[in-house]
């Protein structure tokens, strides 16, 4: 009997990896501070999505989890909006025909 080992790979990475989108466990929320104290966010954070990582060994994270609000709290996962555009300054009235003297005002 043969069998596909790139089949496999990809099903075995799938049912792994999938898309999890469940919030992450109550161990991964536990290990998540200590990962962030030696490591720092933005790396913890890629964790959650490796395979292999320390989190999903060490902290039982299933890859691709949601962090919970516990980890957003000491992460937050989205960006601040950017800051609205300055506006730009007001333009003067343009003056209308009898406010500006066309020819010599003095006489």
């Amino acid at each position: 009997m043969r069998f596909d080992l790139t089949a496999i790979a990809a099903l075995t990475s799938f049912l792994i990896i999938g898309t999890s989108g469940a919030e992450c466990e109550v161990s991964c929320e536990e290990e998540f501070p200590k990962c962030v104290n030696f490591k720092g966010c933005e790396s913890c954070l890629e964790e959650l999505q490796t395979d292999g990582s320390m989190l999903v060994n060490r902290g039982g994270c299933t890859v691709g989890c949601e962090p919970s609000m516990i980890m957003t709290d000491l992460c937050p996962t989205t960006t601040p909006p950017p800051p609205s555009p300055t506006p730009p300054s007001p333009t003067p009235p343009s003056p209308t025909p009898g406010d500006v003297c066309e020819v010599s005002c003095e006489e």
